[in-house]
């Protein structure tokens, strides 16, 4: 187990969210489908991530990479959210209860072309072939203003994504 982010569910500032319905993840484009993770301007929080999970839900048309991506640079502005996930305070007492400052969503329009962060998962045509899973533990922290959002290259791929994260003062 890991004891930082024990606290922090112990504490309320830990989070999961996950997609509502299977999507299909676009490619590094601003209007975006797929899953998003974004941590607001103005929040005050850094957004520590502990994982990141997806699952094919269904056969892609062709072989293929998942990946994920992030803008550029932190932006001035936010996330224009569309289709919003529900998410899970750690200290689960159901859903929309203590959600934190960041926000997920399986449609958004992104402030800027994302690039290309992790490349991470090559897939086949075959449904339950293509699983990725990222143990970040902290590695990648969100900033306000910044995000991390699922892309795909070659073929695109329906599926299943979430996130784990804590919320911490910035400084």
């Amino acid at each position: 187990m890991d004891r930082w982010f024990y606290d922090r569910a112990r504490a309320g500032e830990a989070f999961h969210s996950s997609n509502i319905t299977a999507t299909i993840t676009t490619g590094l484009a601003a209007t975006h489908t797929g899953l998003v993770l974004s941590n607001p301007v103005g929040s005050g929080k850094f957004a520590v991530v502990k994982d990141f999970e997806f699952a094919a839900s269904a056969a892609a048309g062709g072989v293929g990479t998942v990946g994920l991506c992030t803008g550029p640079s932190a932006n001035s502005t936010n996330v224009v959210h569309t289709t919003p996930c529900v998410i899970h305070n750690a200290i689960e007492a159901g859903s929309n209860n203590n959600t934190g400052l960041c926000l997920v969503d399986e449609s958004a329009t992104l402030p800027d072309t994302p690039v290309a962060l992790y490349a991470r998962l090559g897939y086949a045509t075959v449904v339950g072939t293509a699983q990725m899973y990222i143990p970040f533990n902290g590695t990648l922290i969100l900033r306000p203003g910044t995000y991390i959002a699922t892309y795909f290259l070659t073929n695109a791929t329906t599926g299943l994504g979430s996130f784990t994260w804590a919320e911490i003062n910035q400084f």
